[in-house]
């Protein structure tokens, strides 16, 4: 629900009433370009009530960015890990269940 104003580079979000002890949350995307203009300092800021300085790094050709977060492969051998140590479990107890039984006959 923001808009981006051009002519001083910056968003701008609708006026907004918040309660004492209230809370608000605004979230934005940046996508950098993939080429810089030459003599650029690198830095991209942010202001909201106080200034931010991100240092951009220099990036020789194309950057692509490495794939993140777990896949499904990762999940599926979690899950049967998790699954055949459940097992192992339950059957441990069922053979100490067993020889107590024999035990005691």
């Amino acid at each position: 629900d923001a808009t981006f104003n051009l002519g001083i580079l910056s968003l701008q979000w609708p006026a907004m009433t918040i309660s004492a002890n209230g809370h608000a949350e605004k979230t934005f995307t940046v996508k950098i370009n993939s080429t810089f203009p030459g003599g650029s300092d690198y830095v991209m800021t942010n202001i909201f009530g106080n200034t931010v300085n991100i240092q951009v790094a220099h990036v020789l050709g194309i950057f692509i960015a490495p794939k993140t977060g777990a896949t499904s492969t990762i999940a599926f051998v979690l899950a049967s890990v998790t699954v055949l140590g459940f097992v192992g479990f339950k059957k441990r107890l069922a053979i100490k269940l067993l020889l107590a039984k024999a035990i005691h006959i």
